[in-house]
């Protein structure tokens, strides 16, 4: 599908009305999406989506530096994967990449809300990072899930130089406290920075690094 670089495209996929598996890549315009059997969507680096109508969607990923992401609030989600990651410069890996932190987490914030739904939900730990470093955000609202069974939080993909020599991962209290207080049964799991292995930890050690 070519989109027009000039506008947006509303009810893009309205017409497939049989369409259940919607991948979109790259970096495109404004798309409305109403899909009336869609029940899996991937989003990679695409800068502006309006989930209008998917009442059938139960598994969502979404993945890149992240942009406005509109979802329906009646989403009845079993499964999302959010990878978000900071903008990185490969020609410097020393560089500093905090500088839109309090921006980004304001996004993915909002984001988190939008999946109140979900039933599994799997982080990565660029994600827990930087909502670490904007905790005033999150430290004195209600957790979003109700529903939720497991949370998984995964490794990074990459480190910078400083991160390479000593790789730690972190989650604080507040930030643990808003993915995991509105669902007490919940489970969190987090994957080690050592490749194939998986640490699985209590609640009570949300601040210990590992």
């Amino acid at each position: 599908v070519k989109l027009d670089d000039d506008k947006s495209s509303v009810g893009l996929f309205s017409n497939f009305v049989s369409l259940k598996n919607l991948t979109l890549r790259g970096y495109g315009h404004r798309v409305t999406v109403v899909t009336p059997q869609l029940k899996n969507l991937i989003i990679r680096n695409w800068e502006r989506i309006h989930v209008a109508s998917a009442p059938n969607l139960t598994s969502f990923q979404c993945e890149g530096h992240y942009y406005p992401l509109q979802l329906p609030a009646d989403l009845h989600l079993d499964k999302a994967d959010i990878f978000i990651f900071r903008p990185f410069d490969v020609y410097d890996l020393s560089l500093d990449e905090t500088s839109d932190d309090n921006a980004k987490a304001c996004k993915i914030v909002c984001l988190l809300q939008q999946l109140h739904s979900v039933k599994f939900l799997t982080l990565n730990l660029e994600s827990i990072e930087i909502l670490s470093t904007s905790v005033e955000l999150i430290s004195h609202q209600p957790s979003p899930f109700a529903n939720l069974k497991s949370l998984k939080i995964y490794r990074k993909t990459y480190f910078t130089q400083k991160e390479q020599t000593q790789p730690k991962a972190t989650m604080c209290t507040e930030v643990m406290k808003y993915l995991l207080d509105g669902s007490p049964g919940a489970t969190f799991t987090m994957v080690s920075l050592e490749p194939k292995t998986k640490l699985t930890i209590c609640r009570s050690l949300a601040t210990k690094q590992f």
